[in-house]
């Protein structure tokens, strides 16, 4: 087993930054490279690591440095490559969320993945919490019927997610998050109907995303959900909601997103607290399935996240015929 990995990063935006805070607390972890396009992050997330060599793109950062792992956050649209490049030089990858905008680029990314051997993780970091798996066992073997998710708020500051072929708008971006649990906490599910609505936000520069959206779900396993999305709220007047519910025969589940999850059953509710640890949780787990060479240890693969994404693409495109 091997003491020490090198890690490289791929992005220094806010998120990259995040990872490699937490990278920079694990034992046995060196980030041995740092890539970004733009050279003043370059330069200011590099003064944290001062012995890590430095790339002004990705590419030449997986073609040039020796790592054993690395860590992508690239925008939806960015990915060009980078993960079929790690897979051919051997480079094991944590790939953050969602993997990218069109399916057929990922599934050539799954055959790159699956000839290299390379453990490959996606950022659904809510898989790895405690509470979320206590929740995934409370529900095993209970009849579920009716499951309702959103992801209601405002409008990200970030000027891509605005921008529908950048981000691939909210249902694709953001609640990918809300999806991928429910599929995760009740089983694999289709999008069977879609609609959104614009119009509502005006004034906001590069804006094509949808203002909400309301997706209606079958499972496998003949439960039937719907999907909230919107970003046109002023969040200082409408606080909107975050999280899901699930509703068994004899059971309930609530979460609210990054606070907590209620498990209802009779007269009995057992609150879990959500700690806020789980993207460095994800990252461990990953780390470790690289060290064991044991895939199992990762929650959220790339296999599994590409289902994800056709989800909410799929969603996508029943919604481009019916948005008003």
């Amino acid at each position: 087993m091997k003491k020490t990995l090198k890690v490289g990063i791929v992005g220094c935006g806010w998120f990259g930054n995040y990872h490699l805070d937490n990278l920079l607390k694990m034992e046995g972890v060196e980030v041995a490279a740092l890539a970004a396009s733009n050279p003043e992050r370059l330069a200011q997330t590099a003064r944290k690591v001062p012995g890590a060599a430095t790339f002004t793109s990705g590419a030449q950062m997986l073609r040039e440095a020796q790592l054993d792992a690395a860590v992508l956050c690239v925008t939806p649209a960015r990915h060009e490559g980078l993960e079929v490049l790690a897979a051919q030089r051997g480079i094991h990858l944590y790939v953050e969320k969602p993997i990218g905008l069109c399916m057929q680029e990922v599934e050539d990314t799954l055959r790159a993945i699956e000839s290299a051997g390379i453990i490959a993780a996606a950022g659904y970091q809510g898989r790895y919490s405690p509470a979320m798996q206590e929740a995934r066992q409370f529900l095993q073997g209970r009849k579920i019927g009716l499951v309702r998710g959103e992801w209601v708020g405002n409008m990200p500051g970030t000027p891509w997610w605005r921008v529908k072929d950048a981000s691939g708008g909210q249902i694709v971006e953001q609640c990918t998050h809300i999806f991928d649990i429910l599929r995760y906490l009740v089983g694999e599910m289709q999008a069977v109907s879609c609609q959104g609505l614009t119009g509502l936000l005006t004034g906001v520069e590069n804006y094509s995303v949808e203002d909400c959206s309301s997706t209606t779900i079958r499972f496998e396993n003949g439960a039937v959900g719907n999907i909230l999305t919107a970003c046109y709220l002023d969040t200082g007047k409408a606080p909107g909601h975050i999280g899901f519910s699930i509703y068994a025969q004899d059971a309930q589940v609530e979460c609210e997103w990054g606070k907590e999850i209620r498990l209802i059953s009779g007269d009995t509710t057992k609150i879990l607290r959500l700690d806020g640890q789980d993207h460095a949780r994800a990252m461990s787990a990953f780390l470790q399935a690289v060290r064991q060479q044991d895939p199992s240890l990762v929650l959220s693969s790339y296999t599994d996240a590409a289902k994800t994404l056709k989800a909410t693409l799929g969603a996508n495109q029943i919604m481009q015929t019916q948005t008003l």
